[in-house]
C-alpha cells in the first residue's frame, strides 16, 4: 500500500559570506543540537553523504546538524503541528509516523533520537533494521531512572510503564526501559553503547547512548 505521508522538501538556506551570518541564518528558530548526538556522528560514522533520516525530528534541528554533516537530511515527525514548526525552520520533512515513512532509497544514516523509549512504539528495533540504513544513532532509556519506581504508575503485560506522579513533567507518560543486552538491532554490529546519567535533586534520569553499523554478508 503506498505512504500516504506529504512529503515537503524546503529548499536549501542561502549561504551568506560571512561564516558568522551564515551559522545565525541557517540556525534560526532552533535550538542548537544535543552534543552528545554530535559526538556520536563524528566518532562512529565515517560519510558524509548519502540518505540520513531524523526519526521524530521535532523542529528539526538535528535534521539540520545532519544537513550541516553533509548529508542529504529528511526529518520524518508524527505530530502535524511540530512537523510543521519544523518546514517552517527550513528543514525537509515528512508529517507521519516513521513506522509508515518508506524511503525512495536505502539510507546512510538512520537517526532515533528519543523514539526507543517511547512505550507506544512496538518493535521499534525491528522497524529500525528494516530499513537496511549503513549506520543506526539512537538512545533508549535505562532501568535506574528515578520515575520508574513511583508507587502510583501503571505496569502494562508488554513490559512498558505509564508514569503517574501529579505535578511531574513526565506525568502520564508511556515508557519502555531497557538493559544493556537490550540495546541491539537485528542485522547490526553495536560500535559503541555508553551509560549517560542526569541528576537533579533526588531525580535521576539515565539512558544508554548507542550506535550500529549494519553488518554485510
Amino acid at each position: 500500500m503506498p505512504s500516504m505521508l506529504k512529503h515537503s522538501s524546503a529548499p536549501e538556506p542561502q549561504r551568506a559570506a560571512d561564516p558568522e551570518k551564515n551559522v545565525s541564518n541557517a540556525w534560526r528558530g532552533l535550538k542548537y543540537p544535543d552534543s552528545d548526538v554530535v559526538g556520536l556522528i563524528a566518532r562512529s560514522v565515517p560519510l558524509r553523504s548519502g540518505l540520513a533520516i531524523d526519526m521524530g525530528c521535532g523542529s528539526g534541528r538535528h535534521t539540520r546538524l545532519l544537513d550541516d554533516f553533509g548529508f542529504d537530511a529528511i526529518g520524518v515527525e508524527s505530530d502535524p503541528v511540530t512537523c510543521e514548526i519544523a518546514l517552517s525552520n527550513g528543514v525537509s520533512a515528512v508529517c507521519g509516523s516513521f513506522e509508515d515513512y518508506r524511503p525512495t532509497e536505502r539510507p546512510a544514516l538512520i537517526l532515533a533520537w528519543g523514539l526507543a523509549p517511547l512505550g507506544n512504539i512496538v518493535d521499534f528495533e525491528e522497524k529500525i533494521a528494516a530499513l537496511q540504513a549503513d549506520y543506526v544513532i539512537c538512545d533508549w532509556r535505562t532501568r535506574n531512572n528515578s520515575f520508574a519506581a513511583y508507587p502510583d504508575n501503571q505496569q502494562h503485560a508488554d513490559g512498558t510503564l505509564t508514569v503517574h506522579r501529579e505535578g511531574h513533567v513526565l506525568d502520564g507518560l508511556h515508557y519502555r526501559l531497557r538493559d544493556e543486552a537490550d540495546c541491539v538491532l537485528p542485522g547490526y554490529e553495536r560500535l559503541l553503547i555508553r551509560t549517560i546519567t542526569k541528576r537533579e535533586g533526588d531525580e535521576v534520569n539515565e539512558w544508554y547512548q548507542t550506535s550500529f553499523r549494519r553488518l554485510t554478508s
